[in-house]
């Protein structure tokens, strides 16, 4: 399975309902946390992945970040990752480093960025 194709596939319903890992779910805001785990095609496996929904009803994800640890998947890994990520239409990732030990992996609706 292709990393985040899962992930930016699923509905803010299905993701309430349907979906392993999910830790809070804020439905005025439609913003859901998820664990890491291998079976939600995440990058890493150790990591938190928050989510944000349309609030106008746009069935896909606005924006994904996920806080992934450098003991979980090390940086070099995932910059590769993003670098080459076209895996999902309609969307792109970057990289942002935290810390030394941290960084995060942030997918975003090219729709959002687009120039108009």
């Amino acid at each position: 399975m292709t990393v985040y194709n899962r992930l930016l596939k699923t509905t803010f319903m299905e993701m309430t309902t349907e979906y392993d890992g999910v830790t809070s779910v804020n439905f005025s805001r439609r913003v859901v946390n998820v664990n890491g785990l291998e079976e939600n095609d995440t990058l890493g496996t150790k990591s938190e992945v928050i989510i944000f929904y349309d609030l106008l009803g746009d069935a896909s994800p606005l924006l994904l970040i996920e806080r992934i640890s450098t003991d979980d998947v090390p940086y070099r890994v995932a910059k590769k990752f993003v670098k080459n990520f076209r895996d999902v239409k309609d969307y792109r990732a970057v990289i942002y480093k935290v810390s030394n030990s941290e960084y995060d992996v942030i997918v975003v609706k090219d729709s959002i960025v687009e120039d108009r």
